[in-house]
């Protein structure tokens, strides 16, 4: 790097970190006022790590942005963090939150009439809001270091699947993965220790512990089996995964009749047969938490998610008794879970795009979620899922499961499916054949054949 440019950049660096540690001993002053001095350096160090970025964390100052979500944890923890966004860039963030329902109804609204606002929205649907032109494509910005700082960024630090599900079909990205999920078994151990069981490492092993764990009133194993597309093929999917199967094939067509995926199907109809609650057809992901959380269900296998609530003790009574693993194996395949990631964009149509990109990057950055993670949040950063302040709000042992079944993820299956233009298409006869399946109304072959036939009659036209 020239003498020059180098001279440049620590002179900008430099006066950035002035700006910061002045805005940030004020705040300090009145914290020490106020009887909370041990916050004082925690606020330093925040500072410290924005003012180790090599942006112009000021150039979009005086600007006013709008931030639109629905009713989520993500939104919840973030909104006390944005007066710190404030401080250290001189920008805005007007909120707006509201119920899922009326969040998409006034988004697409907005989006359809290409309206300036909001800047920010969170993707209720990812895939729609890409193929409509209304996400602002962001490698520009990544690539820009005017505007982004990548080694400070630090990709490598975000779970692989959140490095490229936001990815799409032009190789742009139009995203930022703001969340991290996987599917996660979970085990009641007090449960479990009654017939002397351990951790299944296979899906034969899960079976045989599952039916051995139903006694009267408590089931083995409580999954999802509602005949709904936003239901049952979620976790369904993961054992389609880990059986070596797939949902489409790389040429696009449903192939939920391979026999991967009919003996992926067959095993998760039988647990839930032999094992399962006795209206486990009308089973989704509440009821699955709930009956875990009172202990009338031994296992589940659903979104590592359910964690901070059933080690809740005002809701869980196995709070402290849990078992989380990973995905169980099938033969020789390796497992791997199905996962996934909120995003949130930025409006192609919004007149502030620098102050945007800089919400977005700081929102995703390693010190914003660091702070999400101490109060158990599960971002999309490795950092954040091995810091110690998550580990104790979420619980060691789970954290290490979930990002265990993250790392091990293919992402690509799930987009294929999810993020498919007729994704409801293809995944609402694949949750009619599932509740089939696990009520015993159809065996998997016949189900998974039929499921078939009408995802590619309804997609390949």
């Amino acid at each position: 790097m020239p003498q020059i440019l180098r001279s440049w950049l620590s002179d900008r660096l430099s006066s950035r970190r002035s700006f910061l540690t002045s805005s940030v001993a004020l705040t300090a002053a009145s914290v020490v006022a106020s009887g909370r001095a041990s916050r004082t350096s925690a606020a330093f160090q925040i500072a410290e790590d924005f003012a180790a970025a090599d942006i112009d964390w000021q150039r979009a100052a005086g600007s006013a942005i709008e931030v639109m979500s629905m009713h989520h944890a993500w939104m919840h923890q973030i909104l006390p963090l944005l007066p710190q966004f404030t401080e250290l860039t001189g920008i805005e963030v007007l909120v707006q939150v509201q119920s899922n329902e009326r969040y998409t109804a006034d988004l697409q609204l907005a989006l359809q009439e290409r309206k300036s606002k909001p800047d920010a929205f969170m993707c209720w649907s990812y895939p729609e809001a890409v193929r409509n032109g209304w996400l602002e494509p962001l490698d520009g910005y990544l690539d820009n270091p005017d505007l982004c700082d990548l080694a400070w960024y630090d990709l490598d630090d975000l779970v692989p699947s959140a490095r490229t599900i936001a990815t799409w079909n032009d190789q742009q990205c139009y995203g930022f993965p703001v969340t991290a999920e996987a599917e996660t078994l979970f085990m009641n151990r007090q449960l479990a220790s009654t017939i002397k069981a351990g951790p299944p490492s296979t899906f034969e092993d899960l079976q045989k512990l599952a039916v051995s764990l139903k006694s009267g009133p408590v089931a083995g194993i409580a999954m999802r089996a509602r005949p709904s597309d936003n239901a049952s093929p979620w976790p369904a999917a993961g054992f389609v995964f880990s059986y070596g199967g797939k949902i489409l094939s790389d040429e696009g067509v449903v192939v939920l009749d391979s026999p991967e995926a009919v003996e992926a199907i067959d095993m998760y109809g039988r647990l839930l047969r032999d094992a399962g609650p006795p209206n486990v057809g009308d089973y989704d992901w509440l009821e699955c938490l709930n009956d875990f959380m009172a202990a009338r269900t031994a296992i589940g296998c659903d979104s590592s998610n359910f964690a901070p609530d059933i080690a809740n003790p005002d809701r869980s009574l196995v709070a402290g008794q849990v078992y989380y693993g990973l995905m169980p194996s099938a033969g020789p395949n390796p497992p791997k879970a199905n996962i996934w990631h909120w995003l949130v964009g930025m409006n192609a149509n919004s007149d502030h795009k620098e102050a945007t990109w800089l919400f977005l990057q700081w929102a995703n950055s390693k010190p914003t979620l660091m702070q999400m993670a101490r109060h158990g949040m599960s971002t999309p950063r490795i950092s954040a899922w091995q810091s110690m302040g998550f580990q104790k709000a979420f619980g060691e042992q789970a954290a290490t499961a979930a990002l265990g079944n993250l790392m091990s993820a293919d992402v690509a299956l799930m987009k294929s499916a999810w993020f498919h233009p007729k994704a409801g298409q293809i995944l609402t006869p694949f949750a009619v054949g599932i509740n089939e399946v696990a009520t015993g109304k159809k065996d998997a072959m016949t189900a998974m054949v039929e499921a078939t036939s009408k995802a590619n009659a309804a997609i390949l036209v």
